[in-house]
């Protein structure tokens, strides 16, 4: 009965089109990571291609992100989104068009992904400040627990699905579809009805925005704090990311191994969003940290304790307090942040997280070659827990209370 309750912000119609916009993207985003990898291998069998195309999305995702903040605040954000949505389309369908066609070249994939990265660095900081603008303040916790839970299934069924484009179509046809799910999200999108609003937006003031943007994200202490220990965090997760599949490989039979502990992970993951959907603590912040120093236990155990059984077991615990540590996070955000501020507060997170994550990326193999993969698993998570740990110094993170209005039914 309580979680039927949870469910009936699905009610909410511009929150249903909105959740719906989120499934085909996500679901398409998921799909592309398996087809994009392997259209670039079929066109060149350095593995240096293939990190070239994946920076050429990311990194203008990183460096643009801040501006894609101002967008979400002073622009309608459904708009906002609807033409990221279409621009995303567009690069896809193209790319489909050239794989299928046999005539793509890597230097256009790598100019296609930047446009994509571009279009994507103005819809990511607009997602925190659409559900606010969907929901109701009483419903913002399940709104955020169902768009985890969504991503989390993704995770887990978006994979597989690339998996199956690429083995019966191809992955030109895989990113094709991928190309639709950003236009079945527009069209979603444009049937939300939000209160009309006068753009704010002016070119020439665009850096005073976002400076107005950093002032808001740097005022409450909260926010800060918790964005920065993040974005090392991520940094330092990426040994989990690259030593996972050595690790498994050397020690834990291979490859079957790896997969049942990114399974269990996904499937802790489900079970997190289930949780929160009904759990309403009375201190998000406090318990929101302590749930988020679940998250390194298998970055640990794979440096600790290198056992299947053990690393899927914390991989599943993990994944349980890494989806609570989101639902309670965003929604701490939506409720404590100005909604003026929300998108540029949002493009900070997204921006620093990315950024020191690539960085990672770039750092763990390096680490590994020189003091091996176990010992660099291990510093990973250590060093995690005493950044997470840290944030119990805060006041306000250990004792500020719940804003979120209770349901009425």
């Amino acid at each position: 009965m309580i979680l039927k309750n949870r469910l009936a912000v699905l009610r909410v119609p511009n929150f249903r089109r909105f959740f719906a916009a989120q499934s085909a993207s996500i679901v398409g985003d998921e799909i592309v990571v398996t087809a994009l990898a392997f259209a670039v291998l079929a066109l060149s069998d350095s593995p240096a291609a293939l990190g070239l195309v994946l920076a050429a999305r990311t990194v203008p995702m990183i460096v643009f992100m801040l501006i894609g903040g101002v967008l979400g605040d002073l622009l309608p954000r459904n708009a906002v989104m609807m033409t990221s949505d279409l621009v995303r389309f567009a690069s896809q369908a193209v790319m489909s068009f050239l794989l299928v066609g046999g005539v793509a070249e890597i230097w256009q994939l790598v100019l296609l992904q930047a446009v994509h990265g571009l279009a994507s660095a103005a819809f990511a900081p607009a997602i925190a400040g659409m559900v606010r603008d969907t929901v109701e303040p009483q419903r913002l916790q399940e709104a955020n627990a169902l768009l985890s839970l969504l991503k989390s299934t993704a995770k887990i069924a978006g994979p597989v699905l690339g998996g199956l484009f690429v083995l019966v179509t191809g992955p030109g046809w895989a990113i094709a579809a991928d190309a639709v799910t950003f236009l079945v999200s527009a069209l979603f999108l444009w049937r939300i009805r939000l209160p009309a609003m006068r753009s704010h937006f002016r070119v020439e003031n665009v850096w005073s925005d976002v400076a107005a943007g950093w002032k808001g994200f740097w005022a409450v202490s909260w926010v800060w704090s918790i964005v920065c220990v993040l974005s090392v965090v991520n940094m330092l997760q990426a040994a989990f990311n690259i030593l996972g599949p050595i690790i498994s490989h050397d020690a834990l039979g291979g490859s079957v191994a790896w997969g049942i502990i990114l399974s269990a992970f996904g499937g802790g993951s489900v079970v997190g969003g289930l949780v929160s959907m009904v759990w309403r603590p009375r201190f998000p912040l406090r318990t929101a940290v302590l749930c988020l120093v679940l998250f390194p236990l298998p970055v640990l155990a794979l440096g600790a304790f290198p056992s299947t059984a053990v690393v899927a077991a914390s991989a599943v615990v993990s994944g349980i307090g890494l989806m609570v540590f989101n639902t309670l996070w965003d929604t701490s955000l939506q409720t404590g942040v100005d909604a003026t501020m929300l998108s540029r507060v949002s493009s900070y997170e997204w921006a620093g997280s990315m950024g020191l994550r690539s960085l990672g990326l770039g750092l763990v193999g390096w680490l590994a070659a020189s003091q091996g993969a176990g010992t660099v698993a291990l510093a990973s998570g250590l060093g995690q827990l005493l950044l997470i740990g840290a944030l119990f110094l805060s006041a306000q993170i250990r004792t500020m209370p719940s804003t979120q209005p209770v349901p009425t039914k």
